[in-house]
């Protein structure tokens, strides 16, 4: 048993060594992508790092130049500053967004409240009309057709 698992071991070495020989066109076409990929990659960062060193010397030579370079630090203060009071106003005006939202919130649950607590004393009197019995225990029909008339009232008002 374990001389054929031995075996079998050395013939997938051998089988790998014959594909790793004999590349396939898509596998080859793949590897030769991804180099050319590399390729592009390194030159992208040459051209950066080409670009980097010219900002360099560009900011050599301005310093060299007092007149040009303060107007450019002016300017970007200016913009920087700007930005800042930008930024400062667009956090104001989320934050009054936030305590609008938070006033309407409040006021739609107070509104809740106070037509559930209408809706709970309408019931409660509802209630006691009905329950409203006569000397020997039976219902009072006197307050159950009133409750029945102001239904009808209202729905004919609507």
């Amino acid at each position: 048993m374990k001389g054929k698992q031995r075996d079998n071991r050395k013939g997938n070495k051998i089988r790998m060594a014959r594909f790793s020989d004999n590349m396939t066109g898509k596998h080859q076409e793949k590897v030769l992508h991804e180099y050319h990929k590399l390729l592009r990659k390194e030159q992208q960062k040459l051209k950066q790092s080409s670009a980097v060193t010219q900002k360099i010397y560009e900011e050599e030579q301005s310093r060299q130049q007092p007149t040009s370079s303060t107007n450019k630090n002016i300017s970007r203060k200016k913009s920087r500053i700007s930005a800042l009071h930008k930024a400062k106003i667009e956090w104001s005006k989320k934050q009054e967004e936030k305590q609008k939202q938070v006033q309407e919130q409040e006021k739609k649950m107070k509104e809740k409240e106070e037509a559930l607590a209408q809706y709970g004393k309408k019931k409660k009197s509802q209630y006691r009309k009905l329950c409203v019995k006569n000397y020997k225990g039976q219902p009072n029909m006197a307050s159950q057709m009133e409750i029945l008339l102001n239904k009808i009232q209202t729905e004919n008002k609507s």
